[in-house]
């Protein structure tokens, strides 16, 4: 906690239980915009018994999805560290496990994709390519 009220914000995911998320509260203006902030709807808020199992979970690969109102998935598949082609697999697992979860062909779900940094304009690809 000492390094979250320092303004240390060094990690990707942060996980909670129920009983933590009060003491939590107190620093939601550092987590809630970078997108931090455990959430029962993301699976980051979990009961201490599931604690190893979620932490294992999000180990190998968990991803969360995030839609908007317009139908657009925003997922994030990578760093800056990231070299080209971690960022290609990345890219890659995820289009397929869009594909797997709504079972249709990706050209089908996928009509527009943008590989998006932070702070930076945005850059389009074509899905087909991706074989």
């Amino acid at each position: 906690m000492a390094g979250i009220k320092a303004g240390k914000l060094d990690f990707d995911i942060l996980l909670s239980t129920p009983d933590m998320m009060v003491q939590l509260a107190v620093h939601g203006k550092a987590l809630g915009p970078k997108g931090l902030m455990p959430n029962p709807k993301n699976g980051t808020v979990i009961t201490a018994d599931k604690l190893a199992d979620v932490v294992g979970e999000f180990k190998r690969g968990k991803l969360v999805f995030k839609a908007d109102s317009a139908g657009g998935i925003h997922v994030a598949v990578g760093k800056v560290s990231y070299g080209g082609d971690k960022i290609e697999a990345n890219v890659k697992e995820m289009i397929n496990a869009i594909v797997s979860l709504l079972g249709k062909s990706k050209e089908y779900v996928i009509k527009k994709a943008f590989l998006a940094p932070t702070m930076g304009p945005s850059v389009a690809f074509d899905i087909k390519l991706m074989d």
